[in-house]
């Protein structure tokens, strides 16, 4: 490879990384109409939320899915799910193992700073 050609590809490759802080695939909770992302740094900022908050990151909703008729939104931080509190998506996916099926699931979310419960109706 020539050096022009190794230049080109390392700013192509750097340019993208640079351009994407937050470029972690969202893991995806159909049944709940989430996915859902382990928060950087630059999410939290990007979100207006506490450097220092821990939970999971909506990244994408479902139109018409349980978040979404829930009120839950893109850059919402999940701190407790099913009455558990949640600091990655390990422990978010425990906790909604856990639940007890047909039933809905509560869960507390931060909004910038403040918090909030919301309900995921089980149909």
């Amino acid at each position: 490879m020539t050096g022009l050609a190794y230049f080109l590809i390392s700013t192509i490759v750097l340019v993208q990384t640079a351009d994407q802080p937050d470029a972690r695939q969202p893991t995806r909770f159909p049944e709940l109409g989430l996915r859902l992302v382990e928060p950087t740094p630059a999410l939290l900022e990007r979100f207006g939320l506490d450097p220092k908050a821990q939970g999971v990151l909506v990244r994408g909703i479902d139109p018409d899915g349980r978040a979404d008729q829930g009120g839950i939104e893109i850059g919402m931080l999940i701190t407790d799910a099913a009455g558990r509190k949640v600091t990655n998506l390990a422990e978010f996916r425990a906790a909604i193992a856990q639940k007890k099926p047909k039933t809905d699931t509560i869960v507390r979310i931060l909004k910038k700073s403040k918090a909030e419960f919301r309900v995921l109706i089980d149909h």
